[in-house]
């Protein structure tokens, strides 16, 4: 819709200036953009405001010559001169139609691009501690990383997911040693003696 917006203005810019209701001049940005309050519109542009010392006359008198120039738009309920010169652009509710039917054509497919360039990113989520409990965190990284990298193939980006198992290194050497101290505890407790006296006697005999 931005891009449609964009051709109608410039396009009733360049009619005005051929009925010489505005002299000749170019302005590169014409300020289309979603208004804070939609009371002011689907969209409002500032072309007026920022090309009226180039028209050499009021911002509401370059936006009144614009707005008489914009064809009619299937898309396009109604369009308003408001304050200064904003125009602001009120849409048809038909008007997300087209869009809803690209959705359904495309499917899977839609809002896809090649702005990654197949540049391989690895993304590393969730990674538990070995030796610390799990929370709620884990969970909510597990779905943010995900999406994340659902979002980054989406982009033409070669994703590659990392889940790091820490199967070394200190941590682990805690873990075993937790692990053997709880072996020898269980000992105990089942055979009534000391894992570690158990041992020496096998060693003894």
């Amino acid at each position: 819709m931005l891009e449609k917006l964009e051709s109608l203005v410039r396009e009733a810019l360049s009619a005005a200036q051929a009925a010489d209701e505005l002299p000749p001049f170019e302005v590169n940005d014409l300020g289309i953009e979603r208004p804070a309050d939609s009371s002011n519109g689907d969209w409002s542009s500032t072309v007026a405001l920022r090309s009226a010392k180039l028209a050499h006359c009021a911002p509401r008198r370059v936006a009144d010559a614009i707005v008489a120039h914009i064809p009619a738009d299937d898309a396009v309920d109604r369009i308003e001169v408001a304050g200064p010169g904003f125009i602001n652009f009120y849409l048809k509710a038909a008007s997300s139609n087209d869009v809803f039917r690209l959705i359904r054509e495309q499917g899977d497919g839609f809002g896809r691009s090649t702005m990654g360039r197949h540049q391989r990113v690895q993304v590393e989520f969730i990674s538990a501690n070995p030796v610390g409990p799990m929370h709620i965190g884990h969970g909510r990284w597990a779905a943010l990383g995900d999406s994340l990298c659902n979002v980054l193939d989406h982009a033409g980006y070669d994703v590659q997911r990392e889940y790091y198992i820490n199967d070394h290194g200190s941590q682990m050497d805690v873990f075993g040693r937790s692990v053997e101290k709880r072996y020898a505890q269980l000992w105990e407790l089942v055979n009534g003696g000391s894992l570690l006296e158990d041992a020496y006697d096998a060693l003894r005999g």
